[in-house]
């Protein structure tokens, strides 16, 4: 009996240690997968977080590789030549301009008579055209020199000399400004007649003509000549100042800056509104903007940047060309919305979403392509130094705009007596197949590109401005670019180079008014100067009808051709 009890004890304890050591078992298999899954979830986690280290050294190369491409493309800017720009302009803003100019080769101008037969400029673009000889207007101031009386006689035979014929050259003369004080002389009659009688004697005084600022200095030549030096030539007041000072004349800045702000509010202002009118009449129109700093403007900080606008007219009405500036404390859409008011017609205008925000109503916007060029310039210049870029994107995408610009080209040159209407059936059978190409191209090739590259960021100007780079195909008279308006520009840029900023709100109003009339009489061949003293002399003496203002615009037939152009450059 006892053993059999033992028996079911050892069977037990058998039992128990089987037990026992399945639980073991289950308790070690339990733990291996606890690590295992604890494993997993760790290899996860280090797994998501190599993903995020690739992403992040992704952009990291993305950005640095967009830092070289800037970098690449400020070191061109600064020391490289620019594809897009002309060398002769760029030539002018280095230091060493007389080396970087001067040729020892070249053949020295030659003063002859203007019967000659003037030398034809050779080109290999546009076709020779004849031009007036550089000194065919101009004065000339003989200096004859004879033997002395000693010399008179033979000396062989003692018979006076007698004068066979004369041998002359000629060169160029200066005579520098010169300054000078006007007496203004009105002369009184008195009746001798009247006086004898014992009667009373009348006096008469002879009118004078009023002057342009009362009670002033300054004469209309001298309003003209200011004006022309600061607006014209680029030379800041205080340049001027100093100019003056040298001549003895101690005219301070301010003063200078009084009278530029008194002819503006006074006369100019006037000729601005007729040709404001005048601009809104047209049907094709360019605008641009730029910056400019105010520096004492109720409620702004004196660093605060505000904006110059202008606006000008179109291509085809270059007889009567109108060039405006128009100052404004911001660039909001409210600005051209209040300018252009009644306009209706096309407007060239930049990738700047403010003409669209505008609101412009009748008005159709025409996009630049030379903006969309110069980028596609830009991701080529920005390419690694030694690297071909034959073939990239941007080689391609500049491509496709040198053909366009090819086509505009032929037609403005090789046939340029195109009407509106044949340009506009060209630019349909050519323009538009090149167009339809290019944008194809770019929306097959835009995932394929970095969007933060400046190739991508090309494709993208290109592909949100569709609609306005479609729009030259509208009408003939259109441009393919907005160079009009940056070209008009541009005096002012120099300008601000020189002078930095306006003192206050009143001067930049000024200075957009004299820059309009200026830039608009170089539009239309006249010479600033003169026209604005025919303009200081003539409007404080004329009663300023409308009509009488219209006589006074920069095409007008009215005015003297002492003021007009005689010499016009091919």
């Amino acid at each position: 009996m006892m053993c059999i009890d033992q028996c079911e004890s050892r069977i037990q304890l058998d039992n128990a240690l089987l037990r026992i050591a399945e639980l073991e078992q289950k308790i070690k298999e339990a733990e291996t997968d606890t690590q295992l899954a604890n494993a997993r979830i760790r290899i996860s986690e280090l797994e998501q977080r190599v993903a995020e280290a690739e992403e992040m050294n992704f952009r990291k190369d993305i950005e640095l590789n967009w830092l070289k491409e800037k970098e690449r493309l400020s070191k061109q800017r600064e020391f490289g030549h620019s594809k897009d720009s002309n060398p002769d302009q760029l030539a002018l803003f280095h230091f060493n301009e007389a080396e970087q100019l001067a040729k020892p080769t070249a053949k020295e101008p030659e003063l002859v008579p203007a019967s000659h037969e003037p030398v034809k400029p050779t080109r290999k673009r546009k076709a020779p055209r004849e031009r007036k000889h550089l000194w065919e207007n101009l004065p000339v101031k003989r200096i004859v020199h004879s033997l002395p009386e000693s010399e008179c006689s033979c000396p062989e035979c003692g018979t006076d000399r007698r004068k066979m014929s004369e041998e002359v050259s000629r060169r160029l003369g200066v005579i520098p400004a010169q300054f000078y004080v006007e007496e203004t002389v009105r002369e009184v009659y008195v009746c001798d007649g009247c006086q004898k009688s014992g009667e009373h004697s009348p006096i008469t005084t002879a009118e004078a003509p009023k002057a342009a600022i009362e009670k002033s200095i300054a004469s209309p030549s001298v309003l003209a000549y200011i004006a022309a030096l600061k607006y014209c030539d680029g030379l800041p007041l205080y340049r001027i100042e100093q100019m003056l000072r040298r001549m003895d004349l101690g005219i301070s800045r301010q003063n200078l800056a009084n009278w530029m702000i008194q002819v503006s509010d006074l006369w100019l202002k006037l000729i601005y509104d007729e040709l404001h009118e005048e601009l809104l009449s047209r049907s094709v129109a360019h605008s641009d903007a730029t910056e400019l700093q105010v520096l004492r403007e109720p409620g702004r900080a004196p660093q605060t940047k505000s904006c110059m606008w202008l606006y000008c007219s179109g291509k085809w009405d270059a007889d009567r060309s109108v060039v405006l500036f128009e100052y404004q404390m911001t660039k909001e859409a409210k600005w051209p919305r209040e300018f252009l008011r009644g306009y209706k017609g096309y407007l060239h205008v930049d990738g700047a979403s403010t003409y669209e925000a505008a609101g412009l109503q009748e008005v159709t916007l025409v996009g630049c392509l030379s903006h969309a060029r110069r980028m596609f310039v830009n991701a080529l210049k920005a390419a690694p130094k030694g690297v071909s870029t034959w073939g990239t994107h941007a080689a391609k995408g500049l491509e496709f705009c040198d053909m366009l610009f090819d086509l505009e080209r032929e037609y403005d040159e090789v046939r340029p007596k195109l009407t509106p209407e044949g340009k506009y059936a060209e630019r349909q059978l050519y323009s538009r197949v090149v167009l339809d190409a290019f944008y194809e191209w770019m929306i097959k090739e835009r995932s394929n590109v970095l969007p933060q590259s400046y190739t991508g960021k090309a494709i993208d100007y290109c592909l949100n401005q569709r609609s306005k780079l479609y729009n030259f195909l509208l009408d003939g008279r259109l441009e393919i670019t907005n160079n009009r308006a940056e070209r008009s520009i541009k005096s002012f840029a120099i300008g601000r180079k020189n002078f930095l900023f306006s003192n206050s709100q009143r001067g930049a109003d000024a200075s957009a008014v004299i820059y309009s009339i200026i830039e608009t009489a170089k539009a239309n061949n006249l010479k600033p100067f003169e026209y604005l003293r025919w303009l200081f002399e003539e409007m404080p003496n004329k009663r300023l009808t409308k009509e009488n203002l219209r006589l006074m615009l920069p095409w007008s037939k009215s005015i003297p051709l002492e003021c007009r152009l005689s010499l016009i450059e091919t």
